[in-house]
């Protein structure tokens, strides 16, 4: 049985007036002896006295829960590695933190909802952890509600100014192209989605290829992802390639590890090889790189731990006024590129036949 209050204030012989202002530290406490606060707060730890949530969050306006959220447009977000690190580093900070936790997708029809439920007729989170690609409208909609917000990663519109936890992105990629130009490749892409974040980094990461004579014959461009599952993605991938000349194709492609192991399938269904014909790296790392045959070279970087930081951050700018600057807060985590076996210098390639020869049309998999 939960302890109350009037037990704390039977044990010690006071009143529980007394004990409940000496546990919410009001100023009227300091009237009474030292000796009697200091058993109140023993008696109260003896017994494992614990607040009532409802009562504490009208007291200091605060509800003790974080927000975990992500778009509803990331397709299988909650079996998504990547995703799923970052919400087990979130959870185990609310954890040691005395928070709660709750997740979910949003959009701007069901913000208002998330934060504010009607069922509970007030605000339901003190502050929140963003990841995916964050639009400016979604980020101004949470300011209108002065609800602090970090994000896991940085993948959010242009100027979009907030505080974000992230792997340094352009120096990961960079070293995963300098490792293929090292191989003799020369056309390297990212496979990615549209938006201005992935331009920016594509662009970066050119201009410091640019920088080397080890690296300047090599370029990266990206390809835009389009398709509601890896399969369609991956099919549509290999039909882009399939219209580039030859002379002009990369040879190699950086992307996510679910869809990795869907583009091997599909080269080899065409008819051609991995990695001969196509080399893959993931990024990032995880345990399904190990269930390719040859495994996948990896860029990895600490997910769990981003996820960790970001709420840690969260959690001290509510609890001690920490600031959540934008411009001091943009923590990059250092990545590491694990060479597996899914990279081969093309010049150790055998002929196959075009990758057009054998591209089937979408229709035929639907």
């Amino acid at each position: 049985m939960a302890c109350r209050l009037s037990d704390i204030a039977q044990q010690v012989g006071v009143d529980v007036s007394t004990v409940s202002l000496v546990l919410n530290n009001k100023p009227l406490a300091q009237t009474f002896k030292p000796k009697t606060r200091q058993r109140i707060r023993e008696v109260a730890k003896e017994l494992g006295y614990q607040p009532n949530a409802a009562a504490r969050a009208l007291q200091t306006k605060r509800t003790g829960n974080i927000g975990f959220i992500i778009s509803d447009t990331v397709h299988d977000v909650w079996v998504n590695t990547y995703f799923g690190k970052q919400l087990a580093g979130c959870e185990q900070q609310c954890r040691d933190r005395g928070y709660g936790l709750q997740i979910s997708r949003y959009n701007l029809q069901n913000i208002d909802q998330f934060v504010f439920p009607k069922k509970v007729g007030q605000r339901a989170i003190d502050g929140l952890v963003l990841t995916g690609h964050i639009a400016s409208a979604v980020l101004l909609r949470f300011a209108e509600f002065n609800i602090p917000c970090v994000s896991v990663g940085d993948d959010a519109e242009e100027h979009l100014k907030m505080a974000m936890v992230s792997g340094d992105v352009v120096s990961g990629l960079h070293e995963a192209v300098t490792y293929l130009a090292q191989l003799g490749h020369h056309r390297v892409s990212r496979v990615t989605h549209s938006n201005f974040r992935s331009q920016e980094v594509c662009d970066q990461v050119a201009q410091q290829l640019k920088q080397s004579a080890q690296t300047a014959s090599c370029s990266m461009t990206n390809i835009h992802a389009h398709g509601e599952t890896e399969s369609q993605i991956a099919i549509n991938i290999l039909d882009q390639l399939a219209a580039i000349p030859a002379k002009d194709r990369p040879t190699a492609l950086i992307t996510y590890d679910k869809l990795c192991l869907a583009l091997i399938t599909e080269i080899e269904r065409r008819g051609l090889a991995y990695p001969q014909d196509l080399n893959l790296i993931s990024f990032p790392n995880s345990d399904l790189c190990l269930y390719a045959r040859p495994a996948l070279t990896a860029i990895d970087m600490d997910i769990e731990q981003m996820g960790s930081v970001a709420t840690k951050l969260l959690i001290d700018h509510l609890e001690n006024g920490k600031p959540l600057d934008s411009e001091q807060l943009r923590m990059s985590f250092p990545m590491e590129l694990i060479v597996r076996d899914s990279c081969l210098p093309p010049q150790q390639k055998q002929p196959s036949p075009a990758l057009s020869a054998v591209t089937p049309s979408l229709g035929e998999h639907s």
